[in-house]
């Protein structure tokens, strides 16, 4: 609620690299940006128990297919999004559109372009770790996003204040009861889906993403008191075999 950024690393060794990985790399999100689809969706007024079929689908000539090619029939929202369901984010953005599901990562802080087409239901455009972790902060937040500062107050040589922070700056950018589904949700990925191994403390809601032939993988997930954003990839783009957002 108070944007101190507590925590940020934008390389492995600043010697080695001064680029600022968190704010300047643009990178494709994966699955972790199909609660951006989801929320939409619940805008709209869809419930987080209303069933979606996970079952193969093609439109035109695009079939997209589950991790593994697991398909688990007629399942729950919440559900399709704790095992990460690709057929089922498509039929989502399917049904909610393009331009709906872009607006809302608009809103919730995705500053970099999206492709106008069904394919960034997973996660297929590149994305700042900076706004995702900004953007997942308004689920945290009731639905607020709030903007990130890291400095404080400056103060000179005899102690007087010469710049002090204003405080949070905070917008409204979901509805309550949104945020509080995304939640819901989000928390079933860690205690029952992908997200496992971030079940390290009570009330962790998150997402992973894992990209094509493992290049990225992410995890960005939230408790009530912080929000905190994981990518790993090589600046090279070249594979890290066997990593995903999971591990």
């Amino acid at each position: 609620t108070t944007g101190r950024i507590y925590s940020y690393i934008g390389g492995k060794n600043y010697e080695q690299s001064q680029y600022d990985r968190v704010s300047k790399a643009v990178r494709p999100s994966g699955s972790s940006f199909k609660p951006f689809v989801y929320a939409t969706a619940l805008q709209q007024g869809v419930s987080v128990d209303e069933t979606i079929e996970d079952t193969p689908l093609t439109i035109r000539d695009w079939s997209p297919k589950n991790y593994g090619k697991k398909y688990r029939g007629k399942i729950t929202l919440w559900q399709a999004l704790a095992i990460s369901s690709n057929v089922a984010a498509v039929r989502l953005i399917k049904k909610s559109g393009v331009d709906a599901v872009i607006q809302t990562a608009r809103e919730m802080g995705i500053s970099t372009p999206l492709s106008n087409d069904m394919t960034i239901a997973l996660g297929s455009n590149g994305v700042k770790l900076y706004d995702m972790v900004v953007a997942y902060g308004a689920f945290a937040n009731g639905g607020f996003r709030v903007k990130p500062y890291c400095v404080e107050r400056v103060e000179n040589s005899r102690g007087v204040t010469i710049y002090e922070n204003s405080g949070p700056k905070i917008v409204k950018v979901i509805n309550y009861e949104t945020a509080a589904g995304m939640t819901y949700m989000l928390r079933k990925v860690v205690e029952l889906g992908t997200g496992k191994a971030a079940n390290i403390a009570p009330n962790v809601a998150g997402k992973t993403g894992t990209t094509n032939n493992y290049h990225d993988a992410w995890f960005v997930g939230y408790t009530p008191d912080i929000v905190t954003g994981v990518w790993i990839g090589n600046d090279n783009n070249t594979k890290l075999p066997g990593i995903t957002g999971g591990a």
